[in-house]
């Protein structure tokens, strides 16, 4: 009875040690691909993992906000043996064309989210066309975000010099 007692505080030290010592849990959040147009299904994979170990059983939420940060799509899952869970959902007509993000997070271990968020594009059908390809659109976005104040610098000085030719021929 006696070495019950001696042993009790050694296992209430141990189990307020256990805690510190739990694994770090990471959770990853993928897309299936970057630009989506109306009626097509979006799929994204949510994981969970613990010292880089697949979580089994993890309850996994996954929230997708439009461009205006309006809530589009939430849904819960539990991940299976291979520490994920896969979400789908059509991007519906009327959709908001942008930049979407998609974050996700799970209670297990005390829980966690992921650290960035995940990013696709709706890009809507022009009306009376076909949507750009892919290579096109990426191309047109890259340009954009690479270059945009160059383009708009260019611009500006362009329309002062014709301001400027036009004053000097008065």
């Amino acid at each position: 009875m006696r070495k019950i007692f001696l042993l009790l505080p050694v296992l209430i030290l141990l189990a307020s040690i256990v805690p510190a010592f739990a694994g770090t849990i990471t959770v990853t959040v993928t897309v299936e691909k970057k630009i989506y147009y109306i009626d097509e299904m979006v799929f994204i994979t949510v994981c969970v993992y613990e010292d880089g170990n697949p979580v089994s059983g993890a309850t996994v939420g996954v929230e997708v906000r439009d461009p205006h940060n309006n809530t589009y799509y939430v849904n819960s899952a539990t991940t299976g043996s291979d520490g994920c869970a896969i979400f789908w959902f059509k991007i519906a007509e009327g959709s908001v064309a942008g930049i979407y993000k998609v974050y996700a997070s799970t209670d297990y271990g005390g829980g966690a989210t992921v650290e960035e968020p995940e990013i696709f594009i709706v890009n809507p059908t022009p009306v009376g066309g076909e949507a750009l390809p892919l290579d096109k659109v990426s191309l047109l976005l890259n340009i954009v975000s690479t270059y945009g104040n160059i383009i708009i610098l260019a611009i500006i000085i362009t329309l002062l010099l014709l301001i400027l030719t036009r004053k000097s021929k008065e």
